[in-house]
């Protein structure tokens, strides 16, 4: 399983703004496919355009949440320094859009104590569609963390994307490629003929 301690402070917020969630199966597939995510859910599953190497390192299930994590080759859930983390919130579309979810996180990370927060909107000109990153230093609890994230409003649910590297900065091409991995991310319709 992966660090919990590094994962704690996005985790924590996020499970704090919305306490629904989704309950999805990961379908691993070739390292230079796609892998799908597909879910019990009316509408949709989540499309994760792995890069070379890459693969399902786990999957956590907290109430109605579900999230799939995946490592680059080589790296393990106890020795790693990136993962990506796309958790489903069933439901949760009826309580927030995108940019709120974004927004609460915003006021949340920037109100904690002993924690200095450098915090950036990449993109949010569609209320059910933003991206943002944030650097997190200072803190005693939680270690220094830079994290990308995405966040799409479903019709089945709020869907995170979240690129974490367990350290407060990163090179210009790292943040690139951050970027870059929760942008390919998309919901793709169910047919409801081949749903099982």
């Amino acid at each position: 399983m992966v660090s919990k301690k590094s994962l704690a402070v996005s985790a924590a917020i996020a499970l704090s703004i919305i306490s629904t969630g989704a309950l999805a199966q990961g379908e691993s597939a070739e390292a230079d496919k796609p892998t799908t995510v597909t879910s019990p859910f009316e509408h949709e599953a989540v499309v994760i355009p792995l890069e070379p190497g890459w693969q399902m390192a786990n999957t956590l299930k907290a109430g109605d949440s579900y999230t799939l994590q995946f490592l680059p080759p080589g790296q393990t859930a106890k020795n790693f320094d990136q993962i990506l983390n796309v958790t489903t919130y069933k439901g949760a579309q009826r309580k927030a859009t995108a940019l709120k979810f974004m927004e609460t996180t915003k006021e949340k990370m920037l109100g904690m104590k002993e924690a200095k927060v450098d915090w950036n909107i990449i993109s949010a000109t569609d209320p059910n569609d933003v991206i943002y990153e944030y650097v997190f230093t200072g803190n005693t609890t939680f270690p220094s963390q830079y994290e990308v994230t995405r966040v799409i409003t479903g019709k089945d649910g709020l869907h995170t994307v979240v690129h974490h590297r367990p350290k407060a900065s990163v090179t210009p091409s790292e943040r690139e490629q951050m970027i870059n991995s929760v942008k390919r991310i998309s919901l793709k319709p169910v047919d409801a003929k081949t749903k099982s």
